[in-house]
């Protein structure tokens, strides 16, 4: 299971990590303390986001028991395909606004990188996966994903990211098939 969940981890990193990189990218130099302040806020939301889905999804176990593992497979299914489709869009070059790095604007990539999070989280309450352990693994690879990445920015360019975002949607769907077939038997 602990194999399962570094996967997860980085599969999960991924969007963290092509957005620092894209930063990185764009950027010349940036302070420590802005590289601090996404890899904090990055970090913070992979870790809560799951927290926040395995309650959800614990009060509503009871009421879905029998279809747990179709929904594992669909949430999985659906989140890598997802980032499948976005690793082929042409990531057109936006103009970063004056303020990329205030507080508000760092909130939102921290929350748009993390909602997968929070749909793993309701994947483990419905498979009855206690949440301690991945929520801080899911939480500190994505901080060491984000320094990573803003670090590597400048070197690996804008296209590069799109391969990470491929192979981290097929993880996903592979572990959401494999949670579908152990749980036919």
């Amino acid at each position: 299971m602990i194999l399962d969940l570094l996967f997860i981890a980085l599969a999960l990193a991924m969007d963290a990590f092509t957005v620092a990189v894209a930063t990185g990218a764009f950027f010349n130099e940036i302070s420590l303390s802005h590289k601090l302040k996404m890899v904090f806020h990055f970090g913070f939301f992979q870790f809560s986001m799951p927290v926040l889905g395995w309650i959800l999804g614990r009060s509503l176990y009871e009421q879905i028991d029998r279809y747990d593992h179709w929904i594992i497979l669909i949430l999985l299914t659906v989140i890598g395909g997802k980032m499948i489709f976005e690793a082929f869009k042409k990531n057109k070059r936006e103009e970063f606004k004056d303020d990329y790095f205030s507080e508000r604007h760092i909130l939102v990539l921290s929350l748009a990188t993390s909602i997968d999070a929070l749909a793993i989280g309701i994947s483990f309450a419905f498979i009855r996966q206690p949440i301690a352990l991945p929520s801080c693994l899911i939480g500190v690879i994505a901080g060491l994903m984000t320094w990573i990445g803003l670090l590597l920015g400048k070197k690996i360019g804008e296209k590069v990211p799109h391969k990470f975002q491929f192979i981290a949607g097929l993880l996903l769907i592979i572990i959401g098939i494999r949670i579908f077939l152990e749980h036919q038997h």
